[in-house]
């Protein structure tokens, strides 16, 4: 498991700063948040990718891992999989012996990567951050095909989804040059149901907000290319 840390990091920020200043280290009162996201990964190597409703508070429109905050008392294990039924409506059932299955078929759940998430509000550098979040990305690998894997999308957290192979990923992460063409998609209508849409690959485009507002968030950027090599079969 890779464990990555922002270069934009409020925490990296203010110890430059009481460093370059020379100024006394204060601890923050507050603690971290930890999150969790689960990559989920079909038959055919496709991950699916979720909106985030315009209405959110934090990173609105920006395209990410399903997931969210790990409540108290609960594991990381049982909250990954409880945001992945909220958000998406993918069912992931755990066994006694921490085993997984989707649909009476044996899945693996690990968890692969963990980022230090920057603060959400513009930050100086020069007082101890008011919020940090360490997220936890896990990898399940499904041997349904994404068509065979119904999404029921949570229209006040996530309002669009799509499935995007590793190929699709490495380009719109590469980030060098115009993505052409279209996907296809869900997307939440105004009355909350849902219907099948087209998205420019420009729109995923990191970083977040790119030119159309959209855009991969840099943790899911990151943890999405550490996945990508991983999964790489070796020479």
């Amino acid at each position: 498991m890779c464990l990555a840390h922002s270069d934009i990091c409020p925490n990296r920020l203010y110890r430059q700063f009481v460093e370059i200043e020379n100024r006394p280290l204060v601890f923050s009162s507050k603690f971290f948040r930890l999150a969790v996201c689960l990559a989920l990964i079909d038959g055919d190597k496709k991950v699916v990718v979720t909106r985030r409703n315009i209405n959110m508070k934090i990173f609105p429109r920006a395209w990410v891992l399903p997931g969210g905050h790990v409540e108290p008392k609960e594991s990381l294990e049982d909250a990954v999989i409880r945001e992945l039924m909220e958000e998406t409506g993918v069912e992931i059932l755990s066994g006694p012996d921490s085993s997984y299955t989707y649909k009476d078929q044996k899945c693996k759940l690990s968890p692969y990567y963990a980022f230090e998430s920057v603060s959400v509000r513009i930050y100086d550098g020069s007082e101890p951050p008011n919020s940090c979040h360490l997220i936890l990305f896990f990898a399940i690998e499904l041997s349904q095909k994404s068509s065979d894997i119904e999404l029921k999308l949570c229209p006040r957290e996530v309002d669009a989804a799509v499935w995007l192979s590793f190929s699709q990923l490495e380009v719109i992460l590469s980030n060098k040059n115009h993505i052409d063409g279209f996907i296809e998609g869900l997307e939440v209508n105004e009355d909350a149901s849902i219907k099948k849409s087209k998205f420019e690959l420009e729109l995923f485009r990191p970083p977040y907000p790119n030119k159309l507002l959209g855009g991969i968030s840099k943790a899911h950027n990151c943890a999405l290319r550490f996945l990508i090599q991983s999964k790489k079969p070796s020479l």
